[in-house]
């Protein structure tokens, strides 16, 4: 996110991580570029998310992901002005593998924002 056009805007995350040592070292990089990320951590459950990306020599990459804590966003994580208050929204698909939809839909649908999905 820190990379994207929408840096040199406000911009704002929802995620789930815990009270770890990820946890701390994501939420401390992800503010110190300029992005709001207020959920509060997890203090128990899974791990803070992880992925192990390995690039070859010539640009092939795999990547091997543990959504960890991720999984555990809920809608009490979500606070709906802040949805309300934006123009353009992005979910993760792997957001909605769990049977508990992560994100309040029915905001971007009745307004003029734009909702981008990405899907796995």
């Amino acid at each position: 996110m820190s990379g994207s056009p929408i840096s040199a805007r406000r911009a704002a995350y929802v995620g789930k991580v815990r009270d770890d040592q990820i946890g701390r070292l994501y939420t401390h990089d992800i503010r110190a570029a300029g992005v709001a990320f207020e959920t509060k951590p997890a203090n128990d459950g899974p791990a803070t998310g992880c992925s192990y990306i390995l690039v070859t020599p010539d640009g092939e990459r795999t990547m091997n992901t543990y959504l960890g804590a991720a999984q555990d966003l809920t809608p009490d994580d979500i606070e709906p002005e802040r949805i309300a208050a934006s123009r353009v929204i992005y979910l993760e698909g792997y957001l909605w593998d769990p049977k508990t939809p992560k994100m309040p839909c029915e905001g971007p649908r009745r307004s003029r924002m734009t909702l981008a999905a990405r899907s796995r």
